[in-house]
């Protein structure tokens, strides 16, 4: 019998495997490609189903990330959104920005991406995370910098552009970045988030 792409995916996604194996990553990224290349909605939903649920492992998370973010790219994610949970794990992904748990470098890059697209359900927790995300800032633990402090200096300075994307902007989170670059709560970081603040109220 013929094995479709969707099931050598799923062979290969079992949660003993993907994270015994980083090899396994091209081979999977590989037979994303093609399944998304040929446009079958059906076994894009399978496959993002299989995805979405080991995503829920917290020590898998980071691990399944590229693989469901190469899909969001590439596929018409309201389609998606009508027939799988995807719209659950965007909402989830400030939340990764807010938590004691170092982040790669690769998943807040790839963040930054979806951002700047505006897709809804990302654009909405942004919103609702967007004081969290900037008080959690300047102790944030970037995972693969290898203790560059240029690294994690960069990687900090493109997330603090999330002040660009926030669609919800008022006078009371306003103040409350001003009060923050007043006590010099984001060091180093300080001017880049006050040149993004002042961009946001002259707009």
């Amino acid at each position: 019998m013929k094995r479709t792409m969707e099931d050598i995916i799923r062979e290969r996604m079992t949660p003993t495997s993907i994270k015994c194996s980083r090899s396994l990553k091209p081979t999977i990224l590989a037979c994303l490609d093609a399944l998304v290349s040929k446009r079958d909605l059906r076994q894009c939903i399978t496959v993002t189903e299989t995805l979405l649920s080991l995503a829920k492992d917290p020590d898998l998370k980071f691990v399944v990330f590229p693989y469901l973010y190469n899909i969001v790219i590439r596929v018409d994610v309201t389609k998606l959104a009508k027939k799988t949970r995807i719209e659950d794990w965007l909402d989830t992904l400030p939340t990764y920005l807010c938590q004691k748990q170092a982040i790669p470098r690769s998943v807040v890059n790839s963040i930054m991406t979806l951002a700047a697209r505006k897709i809804p359900a990302l654009q909405n927790s942004i919103d609702s995370h967007i004081e969290v995300i900037l008080d959690c800032l300047p102790e944030l633990e970037i995972s693969d910098c290898q203790g560059n402090t240029d690294e994690v200096l960069s990687v900090k300075k493109s997330l603090a552009r999330l002040i660009y994307w926030v669609q919800d902007w008022d006078e009371e989170l306003s103040e409350e970045i001003c009060v923050a670059l007043r006590k010099q709560h984001f060091g180093p970081l300080t001017p880049d988030v006050q040149d993004l603040w002042f961009l946001r109220i002259v707009l």
